[in-house]
């Protein structure tokens, strides 16, 4: 099929730029942050692994049932929103997907593109260091537009850019299967050893370990943003999702195992726990080029998966503002420029920060937040959706037993999650380690100090955004505009 002929993404290319989007960079190092929540011990670690893909996986045999929610004037997660909770939560959620969601994370991944890339230049000898944090910002502003473009010109070639970067991603993490579980006598690090011989199982040190986790497996809905744009629309959408999220949570679980077989919490450390110090440095390089691909393909992912969305906030009016873009440039340009305004907004707020601390420490911490708040919609449509299920007569629905064991284990799952992480995480282990070193960072860590406490308040500022920017906004189209964005 030429691609300028392409309308449409087919199954393959859904479910390529489902798994491509979720499986990203932290993979390769999240095992680090669990195996320090459970203090190494193999039983909670698996565990909590195991426990985090039954909550998951139980939300994406949800939604599989909630997609097929007929698709009215948006798609995807705000539509389910809006008629199973209400216009005004599907508003809430349409603005919020557009403006935290995806306006964040998408300039961000750019940054964490260039990251990754200089990485790989210092694995082969190319450079000696990362260089500074404006280095990156620049880069990363440059790597946005390149996804954003490829779908503006066609959708068929931006699937075709996923199902590549995603079947490259998945070998490294394949081979660190294979050789982590067949080679778990072999223990060439310091610090290597079988985890199931550390410490002893802990349930408390388990839930504390369960929001890092669930965190690794959210974006499993983007693919629900390009139903329209999918052959067979959200029926096939919805068999994306559970197929998806089923190979990402064995795929996810088998490498948990693999890196507790060597106490590693990298896939670079679990390779070189495993096979010989010789080659340590081929590992480096081998494991860094992978990850670079892998920041490409989840960047595309949510580059491509964005354009939809802000066609539809523009078709429905969402942004104080649009109308009058919408009136002089129509629907598509309106779009893009919408885009480029709040991708420009976050690209400020985090970039000021950083220069100032030289560091990615803030950049790193803003992902968390529109990971936290959504994980909490998942929750709350998942919960509505249940109460009003009999009154959606024309979804397609699967057996009302495992619908119903899988959406109260995902509703109770995320409640609880969401629990410990605002009142326990983010708030009581800040406020009583006010003065600890903050966890954020990823490669250009810069000497600047950040403390505990300096999280709560970027928590508290986010939390404080979340709830008003959405009224603002309304306010400001119905004065102004005298428009009713809840309709």
């Amino acid at each position: 099929m030429s691609i300028k002929k392409a309308k449409k993404i087919g199954f393959v290319a859904s479910l390529t730029m489902l798994v491509g989007t979720v499986i990203g960079i932290g993979i390769f190092f999240k095992n680090s942050s669990v195996k320090g929540t459970t203090d190494g011990n193999g039983a909670t670690w698996l565990l909590a692994w195991i426990v985090g893909g039954l909550l998951s996986l139980s939300a994406a045999v949800s939604f599989s049932e909630i997609g097929s929610i007929k698709t009215k004037e948006v798609s995807g997660l705000p539509n389910w929103a809006e008629q199973a909770v209400g216009k005004n939560f599907g508003y809430f959620t349409r603005f919020h997907f557009a403006f935290l969601y995806y306006g964040l994370f998408v300039p961000i991944f750019g940054i964490f593109i260039s990251q990754s890339f200089f990485q790989f230049l210092i694995s082969i000898g190319g450079i000696e260091e990362q260089p500074k944090i404006w280095v990156h910002i620049l880069i990363g502003i440059f790597l946005t537009a390149i996804p954003i473009i490829i779908r503006i010109i066609s959708i068929y070639a931006s699937g075709i850019v996923q199902i590549l970067t995603t079947g490259l991603k998945i070998i490294p993490l394949i081979i660190a299967i294979l050789v982590g579980i067949s080679l778990t006598n072999t223990h060439n690090l310091s610090d290597g050893q079988n985890g199931f011989g550390v410490g002893s199982f802990s349930i408390s040190k388990l839930v504390a370990a369960l929001p890092a986790i669930l965190f690794a497996y959210d974006a499993f809905l983007n693919a629900s943003q390009l139903s329209e744009k999918t052959k067979g629309g959200t029926k096939t959408v919805s068999k994306v999702v559970l197929i998806g999220m089923i190979f990402i949570t064995v795929i996810y679980s088998l490498v948990a195992l693999a890196s507790i077989l060597h106490s590693q919490g990298t896939v670079e450390g679990l390779l070189k726990d495993s096979l010989s110090k010789s080659s340590a440095k081929i590992l480096g390089i081998f494991v860094w080029f992978f990850i670079t691909i892998s920041a490409y393909g989840v960047h595309n992912g949510f580059a491509s998966s964005s354009i939809t969305l802000f066609e539809e906030c523009v078709n429905k009016p969402t942004f104080f503002g649009i109308k009058k873009l919408k009136e002089k440039f129509g629907t598509q340009k309106s779009s893009w420029i919408l885009a480029t305004i709040i991708y420009a907004i976050w690209t400020i707020l985090f970039s000021v920060p950083s220069l100032i601390m030289d560091s990615d420490k803030i950049i790193d911490g803003y992902t968390n937040y529109p990971t936290l708040f959504f994980f909490g919609v998942y929750g709350i449509v998942i919960l509505f959706y249940t109460l009003k299920r009999d009154k959606f007569e024309e979804v397609t629905k699967i057996s009302n037993i495992l619908y119903k064991v899988c959406a109260w284990t995902a509703i109770i799952g995320i409640g609880l999650v969401m629990g410990w992480q605002i009142f326990h995480t983010q708030t009581m282990e800040a406020w009583s380690k006010p003065n600890e070193s903050s966890s954020w960072g990823f490669l250009v860590d810069g000497n600047y100090f950040l403390n505990k406490i300096a999280e709560f308040w970027t928590f508290l500022a986010f939390g404080i955004l979340f709830i008003a920017l959405p009224k603002l906004n309304k306010y400001l189209m119905k004065k102004y505009e005298n428009i009713n964005p809840i309709q």
